[in-house]
């Protein structure tokens, strides 16, 4: 009996073939399920992307739909073609506002009522031409 007790002890110490078959089942199996797997997590991961991006496009149409609402209304387009491209209606007065800097301002403001331009005084080289022609004049008589 010691004999077969030795014996048993070997066999179950080493791979059995039973043992070795369900490892190369356990084996094939984990790779067939890994490459789905990973596909199913970058769909997933690509699902999640796609619905932030959705989100995000729905959002700008919101916005879109908006602009056009506003374009679509008369007085909004005469309004932005009276301030971008300096539009008057028949019978008005147009008119550029010069900045301090000597050009027009770019972002014009709407004037309620107009008022003559300040009285500027004249530049020194004028004052100093008239003084040369009051002494040229001078002299003559």
């Amino acid at each position: 009996m010691a004999a077969s007790n030795n014996e048993r002890t070997d066999r179950r110490s080493g791979l059995t073939p039973r043992a070795a078959v369900l490892a190369v089942v356990a084996v094939g199996v984990a790779v067939s399920i890994a490459l789905p797997v990973r596909e199913l997590v970058a769909q997933r991961s690509q699902i999640a992307s796609l619905q932030s991006q959705n989100s995000t496009e729905a959002a700008r149409l919101d916005q879109l739909r908006a602009l056009e609402k506003q374009w679509n209304d008369p007085f909004y387009v005469q309004q932005q073609a009276r301030s971008r491209l300096f539009w008057v209606l028949p019978g008005e007065q147009p008119f550029t506002v010069i900045g301090k800097t000597g050009k027009p301002d770019p972002t014009p403001t709407p004037v309620s009522a107009w008022s003559p331009p300040p009285v500027i005084a004249p530049a020194w080289y004028t004052a100093l031409w008239k003084s040369v022609q009051t002494a040229g004049a001078q002299k003559k008589s």
